[in-house]
């Protein structure tokens, strides 16, 4: 179970805000160099404020649950709470009506276990290899139109990840990655599928996440087409998904 110590129960003045805050700042510093190098500080910090007041909105005011919850959107997406893909495992813990926060913190912190060890793997083994696996399609190649193609891709891509998917979130999956993609002008099916592969990886809003602005920039921009923008940002992706992989080998 999760340990929270004695200290960590404590709720945030002004002062233990800003040590949170800067302790946060250093730990991401050692354990995800190469998303606060690509986020830079300020991002990473407003993500840190950000993660205080949304795990507020559910309760958590004490620091051991406000720093797991924080954690939870480095890895999934700042916004991770009301992603499609994490409805059944997530929202339900967050918005159960129990008021101790600690107890809900802990069951909160066992299916995350359960999901790393099922879809992340050893040392994200399974991650890594689906992360090979999305870098080696060829956009070209890529289509995504209906409920069936976005589960034969995931399966092709990331296995593990889709047996944590039933179908009712593979269809809400579907449909926001699709409305993701159209309302930044894309039209072809592959631009669908990046918009699909960038959700699976990086959460549902990863065209304004604090986490990546290198992709914010990217959807940004009005001097080239929504097509051309998700081809864009699959590459620079790649790129970000390469130092990601090679972090984790080194680790």
């Amino acid at each position: 179970m999760l340990r929270i110590r004695p200290e960590q129960m404590q709720k945030f003045d002004d002062e233990s805000l800003q040590r949170f805050e800067n302790d946060m700042w250093g730990y991401f510093q050692e354990y995800a160099p190469q998303m606060c190098k690509a986020a830079k500080e300020e991002n990473v910090r407003l993500t840190i404020r950000k993660g205080i007041r949304k795990a507020k909105t559910y309760g958590f005011e004490n620091r051991g649950p406000v720093r797991f919850y924080i954690e939870l959107m480095f890895t999934f997406g700042c916004d991770f709470d009301t992603d499609p893909q994490h409805q059944v495992w997530i929202r339900a813990l967050l918005n159960t009506e129990d008021d101790n926060q600690t107890v809900r913190a802990e069951l909160l912190f066992e299916s995350y276990k359960k999901f790393a060890s099922n879809v992340f793997g050893q040392r994200n083994k399974y991650l890594r290899r689906a992360l090979r696996h999305a870098n080696e399609f060829s956009l070209s190649g890529l289509s995504a139109e209906s409920p069936t193609d976005f589960r034969a891709l995931i399966k092709q891509v990331y296995p593990e990840r889709l047996a944590n998917m039933n179908e009712s979130v593979v269809g809400d999956v579907a449909e926001s990655t699709s409305q993701q993609a159209r309302q930044h002008g894309a039209t072809s099916s592959a631009s669908i599928a990046i918009s699909l592969a960038l959700t699976i990886f990086l959460g549902y809003k990863y065209d304004c996440d604090l986490l990546y602005p290198w992709l914010q920039r990217v959807f940004d921009r009005r001097d080239i087409s929504g097509d051309e923008k998700f081809r864009l940002a699959a590459e620079k992706a790649r790129i970000y998904a390469n130092e990601a992989v090679r972090f984790w080998e080194r680790s």
